[in-house]
């Protein structure tokens, strides 16, 4: 959207990081926790991204409010890396 930002999923939250000036520009708070696995990604559009880890579920959330959009149940196994392709699928 505009500017570089470095996606971060760490502890209980997801962190999201303007890289030109290196400051935090959102955090949230998430339903699960990233200490053994998982991740997350920002749509290229910049309006939402995806979070996942070792609960089997993807979630979807809006950028601007964290509020989840979309509760994608029935990963086989842990989610350990989470991606939008270049176009936003």
């Amino acid at each position: 959207a505009g500017q570089d930002v470095l996606t971060v999923a760490a502890g209980e939250s997801v962190y999201f990081f303007d890289l030109q000036t290196r400051t935090c520009l959102k955090s949230y708070k998430m339903p699960i926790h990233f200490r053994e696995e998982g991740g997350a990604s920002l749509h290229p559009s910049g309006n939402k991204f995806v979070a996942g880890g070792s609960d089997l579920w993807v979630r979807v959330f809006d950028y601007q409010s964290g509020e989840e959009l979309e509760l994608n149940k029935g990963h086989h196994g842990p989610i350990r890396c989470i991606r939008y392709s270049p176009t936003g699928e």
